[in-house]
């Protein structure tokens, strides 16, 4: 199917995508929201703007400015503390619909997720690389954070990834794709954890 920013999706799209019947695209014009979405952060930034979660800290650290050398770490940062979670994986079916869902939401272009980050999601979708997100673990207090933390983790290389036999190294698994890690910057972490695509998806 072929996404556009502002379609409604249809659970028998989402189911499509969940039990890997059909592949995802998404237009130009989601393509061009996305980018121009990521251009505003980068003035944020540019600007030493007081911005949460992406100049600051998060939570109780909101106060605590972040020096722009440290973005990349402030980001990967996040995605260690947030992914917790424990138990068994998700079945693949319920993690595909997981991914499809944040790239949906992501793709309307109000995230400032980078289009390339972006688009590893996607292609991870297309290509089968399901990450593996533990069953137990989150609270959607302000979005399911630790399940997608999970899902970052794992486009990250640094998770698990759900094998034929079971869950593999998510690094092995992306480079034999031919797909390079994620290095979460600028707002990527954030725009992925936050949101209920969990809930959503397995809905």
């Amino acid at each position: 199917m072929q996404f556009h920013p502002h379609q409604q999706v249809t659970p028998q799209a989402l189911e499509g995508l969940a039990r890997g019947e059909d592949t995802l695209a998404l237009a130009p014009e989601a393509w061009s929201a996305v980018a121009e979405s990521c251009r505003f952060v980068g003035r944020l930034q540019a600007e030493n703007r007081r911005v949460y979660g992406l100049t600051t800290g998060f939570g109780p650290l909101a106060d605590t400015r972040i020096a722009s050398d440290r973005d990349q770490a402030h980001q990967q940062n996040l995605i260690y503390h947030l992914a917790t979670g424990t138990g068994p994986p998700l079945e693949r079916s319920q993690a595909r619909a997981i991914l499809a869902t944040r790239i949906f939401s992501l793709a309307r272009g109000h995230s400032g997720i980078r289009p390339e980050a972006l688009a590893l999601l996607v292609a991870c979708l297309n290509r089968d690389l399901v990450p593996a997100i533990p069953e137990r673990g989150t609270v959607g207090a302000s979005g399911d954070l630790t399940p997608l933390a999970h899902l970052a983790l794992a486009v990250m290389g640094e998770g698990r990834m759900l094998g034929a036999e079971g869950p593999v190294p998510a690094a092995q698994a992306l480079a034999e794709a031919g797909l390079e890690p994620l290095a979460p910057a600028g707002r990527d972490a954030l725009a992925m954890v936050n949101g209920t695509a969990a809930m959503t998806g397995i809905a």
